[in-house]
């Protein structure tokens, strides 16, 4: 051991938990050149002829597995894209259409606005005075007498 900090290889391995593996296997080796008289410890050589033999062992088992991660990795990819895609053209179309609705005016909306359901007439239930389509739910804020909806009366305190 060449540093004060150096562990042996028993600790190493045990630190790096690799006994758990298969294809694991570690070496002791000299970190700094000057205590090997200025050479490469050999035994990282081995280490690194070690693990680039088991790749090239498993290649085509490694190669498979690649490509497969790589296809998963690029469908989420591709979902995560569409999705944002897809949220980002929601949030532009409801800023459009809300900076659409406060531009127009009441005249347009109401022209424009979907059609009221006709309510049944009932006999003991008076209907709006000015869209005659609604039952009336309370006495307009101008005339104080005209009975109107609920829609009409909005419509009339806004005048």
């Amino acid at each position: 051991m060449d540093c004060d900090q150096a562990l042996s290889e028993a600790e190493f391995g045990q630190k790096l938990q690799v006994a758990s593996y298969v294809n694991s296997k570690v070496l002791q080796s000299v970190t700094k050149a000057k205590a090997n008289g200025n050479l490469v410890d050999d035994r990282l050589e081995g280490g690194l002829r070690w693990i680039l033999g088991r790749i090239e062992g498993d290649y085509d088992a490694l190669g498979v597995r690649v490509a497969n991660d790589r296809a998963t990795t690029k469908k989420e990819a591709a979902a995560a894209w569409q999705a944002q895609k897809e949220r980002v053209w929601a949030y532009k179309e409801e800023r459009e259409r809300s900076a659409m609705l406060s531009e127009d005016s009441a005249a347009n909306q109401a022209a424009f606005a979907p059609p009221k359901p006709v309510v049944k007439q009932s006999s003991d239930v008076p209907m709006c005075s000015t869209c005659e389509s609604q039952p009336a739910v309370t006495k307009c804020v101008a005339s104080k007498w005209m009975p109107v909806c609920s829609d009409c009366a909005d419509a009339l305190k806004k005048k």
